[in-house]
């Protein structure tokens, strides 16, 4: 653990916190035991939205809009509506006329989140300018204190066996919920004030074009 801790603090002094958490966090195939690893093949949920999109005949949709819901980047509280869509998508276009600046590029380098591998938003862009996909993003606890949550509850889970009971495991486990849905029920009251205010928006657009 320490000898991780020297080469995270050697690449952090190396490339700029800003660098260092785009590489970190963007995704990678290579180690399958490591952080965010991508896997071999599509998830299972990948699959199912296969299905779902035939079954919803998505072609003929004149407009979908897809939010997806995250926790854990930004600042304390604040929902960011992350786009990974390209900046020259269509998408763009009609996503910046219903939300404004509140919709931040990560191309553009205007979001939180950097750009990463793998994600779900890609699916969806594939299907066409009709689909736009954000993701509205509210801030908890700090960057760092997200990777080392993230580091001591993967390395809980490469153990062959794991005692549930165990003060270390619920106290892993506890500090992830913490960071992910803090406790703090001020936070907890501004994310779903955010979150229907954003769905009321769409909701309102759609009902218009």
């Amino acid at each position: 653990w320490r000898q991780a801790n020297a080469e995270l603090d050697a690449a952090r002094a190396k490339l700029g916190e800003a660098k260092f958490l785009e590489v970190v966090t963007a995704g990678q195939y290579e180690f399958p035991h490591g952080l965010f690893y991508g896997g071999t093949c599509a998830a299972l949920s990948q699959r199912n939205l296969q299905l779902l999109v035939r079954d919803w005949n998505v072609a003929a949709r004149e407009r979908i809009f897809v939010l997806d819901l995250h926790t854990g980047l930004g600042d304390y509280g604040y929902g960011e509506l992350v786009c990974d869509h390209p900046p020259s998508d269509p998408a763009v276009t009609w996503m910046k006329r219903w939300f404004g600046k509140r919709l931040a590029l990560t191309l553009a380098g205007e979001s939180c989140s950097s750009p990463k591998q793998g994600l779900l938003d890609y699916f969806w862009q594939r299907l066409g300018p009709q689909v736009g996909f954000a993701t509205l993003e509210f801030g908890t606890h700090c960057t760092a204190q997200l990777l080392d949550t993230l580091r001591y509850d993967h390395a809980l889970h490469s153990r062959p066996l794991i005692d549930w009971t165990a003060p270390q495991t619920r106290q892993i486990k506890h500090d992830l919920m913490e960071h992910f849905c803090p406790a703090d029920i001020a936070w907890r009251r501004t994310v779903v004030d955010q979150g229907l205010a954003c769905i009321e928006i769409a909701l309102s657009f759609l009902g218009k074009e």
